[in-house]
């Protein structure tokens, strides 16, 4: 419930008992208007300070009643109720003595009031004098009250109307003059309330209008005079309720929807005839059939979810869109009755396991939030969006296990994420030949038989770039236009990549570059043009490299360089402009290289240098301008670097300086200008290299070490 069962406990903090009900300085009249209603009211029309019925009035007369032929007729007030006629505050009235007295000097309040559990009458007859209340009108828990009979006088409630846990109340007769609620309408807890019949003459709520938890409630039904509802009108919880009929008059809901949820009973939505703006909302309603009450709805958000029974949308066939349309869990063929919408605020399709088609979409050019597509088994085809130009939320296509083709040909700019996950027989290359920027993250995910990319236009990725678990593509080609990654770039799992040619306009990646377990990847010459990494660059299990190529011009990378299990054919590696690291530099188990020169011309590694288990490697001239190291430099198991002279640059090493298991270094001279080390230096096991050689160099830089120094085990068959 939008307002609460507490909503009114703290107007009344300061709660006054029947002593307080003198008079008191009024607040501004209300003007109550007037109009006669027949069928249901009471006699004798008299309200007022006085008594009611025949007896004398007191601060407001009205008129005798008239005959309408259906009944006796309520004849409603017509003056104004005066100041001195308003009791000055908030009221709580404990019983129907408290009631008459109160009437006997008052026709309404300036503040809230509330009848509650302790008030001991069946109806309301000793309020009779009620024309008209400033604040919210509460009655709750009242355990005798079974009729609202004696407020036929009542036209106006300056807030909320609160009719909450009233055991025995039946139906809402009795507010036959109510014109105005100000602020929400709730009807709640009324454990015998069958049929929910609106008040006939109330024409304005100006909050929500709130049915909720009425266990017997089967049918609702009137309100023949309301226009204006200022936010939404909800039903809910309501286990019995099989028809929502009436509001006749109603042709918008500008700041809400109709909300239907939780009713499992629902049938049909008849009501609601004139309403052309406002939208609808439902949850579970699983035999929901029949919409047959909105064929005048133009605009709003459609929003339907666990209706699995409703397969016919034909009536909302005027609806242009302006909203959302989100489809969950609904038993619809088609969108047919979307041909007239253009601009959608969001569109989710999900769950809906007959749909097959969505041509109704073609006149669709923008949607404002998301575009979501899950779970929609039998969707060979997604080209109903054919002429959508602008997505300025996220796009998601997943779980779509028929889905063959996907065309969005028109599609020019996704201001969020674009994925495309989980799609198993997904073969022909999404198209997506005018889409020119993506804000957020690109995913390709997932995709067992995708040949290939249609995306040439594609110039800018704002997020990542993701290419993961593409068993079947082949190639990058459709990538080709693009110059800007601003978040990480993975390719990862693609089994019949042979190279990275469709990344030759490729200048920039802000974050993580990765490639990893590709199998078939041959050629890492594709990327020529990348200047800059943001985060950190890693090669990791790619079995087939012909040769070791990185990006020649590359100048930066932010964080580490990782190459790790590559198996390359034997040879040099040609160089980079590489000059800046702002992390480590690891190579592991890379077999083939013969050299470092990938490594660039760094001077400074802020992080470690680790240098691992390459068998083939001859030189490490590549890092001749190194100066300092931040952490650990280590050199370990290499299979044919003679010398380390290429290292008498270096001066600084953070941590600690390991030279071990090398199986051909023979000279270490290049370390003896090393001025400082922060860890241990360990220089052992290093099969050619004289072990008085190991030991002189301890010796020299024993001075600049500060943890321990080991020179053992030189000169010795290393395993």
């Amino acid at each position: 419930m939008d307002s609460g069962r507490g909503v009114w406990a703290g107007a009344l903090a300061a709660a006054l008992g029947l002593a307080g009900c003198g008079d008191k300085d009024g607040a501004a009249g209300a003007d109550t208007g007037g109009r006669e209603t027949g069928g249901g009211g009471t006699e004798g029309g008299g309200t007022g300070g006085g008594e009611t019925g025949g007896g004398e009035t007191g601060a407001g007369d009205t008129a005798e009643p008239g005959d309408t032929g259906g009944g006796t007729a309520v004849v409603c007030p017509v003056d104004e109720v005066p100041e001195d006629a308003l009791y000055d505050g908030d009221l709580i009235l404990h019983s129907e003595a408290e009631a008459r007295a109160f009437c006997a000097a008052h026709a309404g309040t300036s503040g809230d009031l509330a009848l509650l559990r302790d008030y001991d009458g069946a109806d309301l007859s000793a309020l009779s004098c009620l024309r008209v209340v400033g604040g919210d009108l509460v009655l709750r828990e009242a355990p005798a009250l079974a009729t609202l009979a004696g407020l036929e006088g009542l036209t106006a409630v300056g807030a909320g109307l609160f009719l909450l846990d009233l055991p025995v109340l039946e139906e809402l007769a009795g507010l036959d003059c109510l014109e105005r609620v100000d602020g929400d309408l709730t009807v709640e807890g009324l454990g015998r309330l069958g049929v929910l019949t609106g008040p006939p003459g109330l024409a304005t709520i100006g909050g929500h209008l709130v049915v909720e938890d009425l266990p017997r409630l089967r049918q609702v039904d009137g309100w023949p005079a309301l226009r204006t509802v200022g936010g939404r009108v909800r039903f809910q919880g309501l286990p019995g309720l099989s028809e929502v009929a009436g509001f006749g008059a109603l042709a918008a809901l500008p700041g809400g929807y109709v909300e239907l949820r939780r009713l499992p009973e629902l049938v049909a939505l008849s009501g609601f005839a004139r309403l052309a703006q406002g939208g609808l909302v439902v949850a579970d309603a699983p035999l929901l059939t029949d919409l047959s009450g909105l064929a005048a709805l133009r605009e709003g958000d459609l929003s339907i979810a666990g209706a699995p029974a409703l397969t016919d949308l034909s009536p909302l066939a005027g609806w242009t869109g302006g909203g959302e349309l989100a489809l969950v869990d609904v038993g619809v063929r088609d969108l047919d009755f979307a041909r007239s919408a253009r601009s959608l605020r969001g569109l989710e399709l999900s769950g809906l396991p007959a749909l097959v088609d969505t041509a109704g979409l073609g006149g669709v050019t923008e949607l404002t939030a998301d575009l979501t597509l899950r779970a929609l088994p039998l969707l060979t085809r997604f080209d109903g969006l054919g002429a959508l130009e602008t997505v300025e939320g996220s796009v998601a296509l997943s779980q779509l296990d028929a889905l063959e083709s996907v065309e969005l040909r028109a599609l020019e700019t996704v201001r969020g994420d674009l994925e495309i996950l989980r799609l198993p027989v997904l073969a022909a290359p999404p198209a997506l030949g005018a889409l020119r920027a993506v804000g957020g993250k690109l995913a390709l995910a997932e995709l067992p038989v995708l040949t290939g990319l249609d995306m040439p236009a594609l110039a800018e990725v704002g997020g990542g770039l993701e290419l993961h678990s593409l068993e079947a593509l082949a190639s990058l080609a459709g990538l080709g236009g693009l110059r800007t990654v601003g978040g990480h770039l993975s390719i990862r799992i693609d089994t019949a990549l042979g190279s990275l040619d469709g990344l030759g306009s490729l200048e920039t990646v802000g974050g993580e570059l990765g490639l990893e377990r590709n199998d078939a990847l041959v050629d890492t010459s594709g990327w020529s043009q990348l200047t800059t990494v943001g985060g950190s660059l890693v090669l990791r299990d790619l079995p087939a490299l012909g040769a070791l190529t990185l990006p020649p011009r590359l100048e930066s990378v932010g964080g580490d360089v990782i190459l790790d299990e590559l198996q390359t054919a034997r040879g040099t590696v040609p160089a980079t402009a590489l000059a800046r690291v702002g992390g480590s530099v690891e190579v592991w188990n890379v077999d083939g290289i013969e050299s470092l020169d990938m490594l660039g011309a760094l001077s400074t590694v802020p992080g470690s240098v680790t240098v691992y288990h390459t068998d083939d490697l001859q030189d490490i001239d590549a890092l001749g301008g190194l100066e300092s190291v931040g952490g650990d430099l280590e050199l370990m198991v290499t299979g044919e670097l003679a010398g380390l002279s290429a290292l008498a640059s270096l001066s600084t090493v953070g941590g600690s300086l390991r030279v071990w298991k090398n199986l051909s270094l023979a000279d270490v001279g290049g370390l003896a200008g090393v001025a400082a080390v922060g860890g241990d230096l360990v220089l052992t096991d290093n099969r050619y290299l004289p072990p008085a050689d190991a030991e002189a160099l301890g010796a020299v830089l024993a001075p600049v070490v500060a943890g321990a120094v080991d020179t053992s085990g030189n000169g010795a068959w290393v395993p």
